[in-house]
């Protein structure tokens, strides 16, 4: 069989590990998920305990600026990059499972990363809308607020976050997937033709449309934007406040992996 390199994304409460296991058992490949904390405190030589506290607790600012002692360096960088460099060479190794950990981020540049991390050689950082990835930040910021990305500048946040990619010259451009992201609507379009998102309501007749001008003009927008109508429906359906937040999380949850698949 030859190598097969599989990361799995997830969220508190998806089911990440479950699928992942299986998935590793039903092809016979080694799995990892809390091995690579073990991994890290070997490799970086702090107590697992410690980083274990910290990748299951990561909303905790004073942990995320405990100084770890090598090289006086925050323990959310120095966790950070040591799991990188361990998926890294665990995918050099052989056929395996990678849960969470930004195991899709931490292998976009090797030969089998997925195709929608291919480099738009042809397009520039122009072809982003600024206040889109303004937006992006801002939510990536709230949703992960002690996640080491967040305070990069955007030259490098954004390649970090498979955005923009190295071209052959050395400059940086477009991936497929940051211009589906947060790509304006021309250069989109010239890369993609059929790309056309819409939101409706059968009822009030509301709807949100990628090929309308103004906003939405890509992905990102289109989910923020549809975001914010279904939390004033759902306001509007709820018969209790904690209800209308359970119905909002679950609306974008079902719009979100409408998006992508």
């Amino acid at each position: 069989m030859r190598q097969i390199v599989i990361t799995v994304g997830r969220r508190y409460g998806s089911g990440g590990h479950e699928i992942g296991q299986k998935l590793a058992e039903r092809l016979g490949i080694p799995f990892y998920d809390r091995e690579l904390v073990e991994l890290a405190a070997e490799k970086s030589g702090i107590d697992e305990g410690i980083l274990a506290i910290y990748n299951e607790r990561k909303g905790n600012s004073s942990l995320l600026k405990t100084k770890s002692g090598t090289g006086n360096r925050p323990l959310g960088d120095l966790l950070f990059q040591t799991q990188s460099q361990i998926i890294q060479e665990l995918a050099d190794r052989g056929s395996c499972v990678i849960i969470g950990r930004c195991g899709d981020f931490v292998l976009r540049d090797r030969e089998d990363a997925p195709a929608d991390l291919a480099v738009l050689e042809g397009r520039g950082p122009g072809d982003l809308v600024p206040g889109d990835v303004r937006q992006f930040r801002a939510l990536m910021a709230m949703r992960q607020p002690d996640h080491p990305w967040n305070y990069l500048p955007d030259e490098r946040f954004l390649p970090a976050a498979g955005i923009l990619g190295p071209g052959q010259g050395g400059g940086l451009h477009p991936t497929l997937a940051g211009l589906l992201l947060l790509g304006r609507r021309k250069p989109l379009r010239e890369v993609f033709p059929h790309f056309r998102l819409e939101y409706r309501e059968e009822d009030t007749g509301f709807s949100l449309a990628t090929a309308r001008p103004g906003p939405p003009e890509n992905l990102f927008s289109f989910y923020t934007l549809v975001s914010r109508r279904l939390a004033a429906v759902s306001a509007l359906l709820a018969q209790s406040p904690g209800e209308e937040a359970a119905l909002a999380e679950a609306m974008r949850e079902a719009v979100l992996n409408a998006i992508l698949h």
